[in-house]
């Protein structure tokens, strides 16, 4: 019954990222808080977009790297970082977006509405511009890897296949990894120069640090620094 209200995919996101505590209740709280929500997007754009590689035949995070270029090139997105009123304009609201609605959950992310399939509630889990361009970029990702069918669109911190294919697809859509080895090439790899990468695509440093780090050029120590 839960399934069928939230989606196939999204009921085995939601699973993993809840783990043994997940229950029926919890599921449709979250279903009630998506309701709820009163900060609304238009995911419209991306109708038309998909993915090179169909689902099972290309590893997620290749996938979405994947359809995140042809997501940019769809909107017609030249080289270049992804300003927030070209961000704004795709979504159809300002960034940064207020959050009418907070939540403490391990898992947020967006309901599809019936009517017009284009326009989804959000419940925004950050403030912070850099965390809210990286949530919504994600919400594009998803957008374009489930389908219409699924109402709900679910961002947590589960290493899913579809959340694999949401992060990889909102890091090549924000800051492509074809300009961030070419600045890098030129600047370095140390902190002062990965601020500045962070700064320049409108993203967080830890983004652009563990993207270096799944490319190879950076060993993984360096993330030890955002290790909580």
């Amino acid at each position: 019954a839960v399934a069928r209200e939230v989606g196939a995919a999204a009921l085995e996101d939601i699973l993993a990222a809840e783990g043994p505590s997940a229950t029926p209740a919890g599921i449709e709280a979250l279903l009630v808080n998506l309701k709820r929500a009163t900060t609304m997007i238009d995911l419209a754009g991306m109708r038309g977009v998909a993915a090179t590689e169909r689902r099972g035949h290309a590893q997620p995070w290749v996938r979405g790297t994947s359809a995140a270029r042809v997501a940019r090139v769809h909107l017609g997105i030249s080289a270049g970082p992804l300003s927030d009123a070209q961000l704004g304009e795709i979504l159809g609201l300002r960034l940064p977006a207020d959050r009418p609605n907070p939540v403490s959950a391990r898992i947020t992310g967006g309901l599809r509405g019936d009517d017009s399939p284009g326009v989804t509630r959000v419940l925004i889990p950050s403030s912070r511009l850099a965390s809210q361009r990286f949530f919504f970029a994600r919400l594009l990702g998803l957008a374009v890897d489930l389908p219409p069918e699924e109402p709900v669109l679910p961002v947590s911190g589960a290493t899913t296949a579809g959340q694999k294919f949401g992060r990889a697809f909102a890091q090549e859509f924000l800051c492509p990894w074809a300009e961030l080895d070419a600045f890098t090439e030129e600047r370095g790899t140390d902190e002062e120069a990965i601020t500045s990468a962070a700064e320049r695509w409108g993203v967080s440093e830890m983004l652009v640090t563990s993207t270096l780090v799944n490319r190879g050029k950076l060993d993984r120590g360096r993330l030890a620094r955002f290790e909580m």
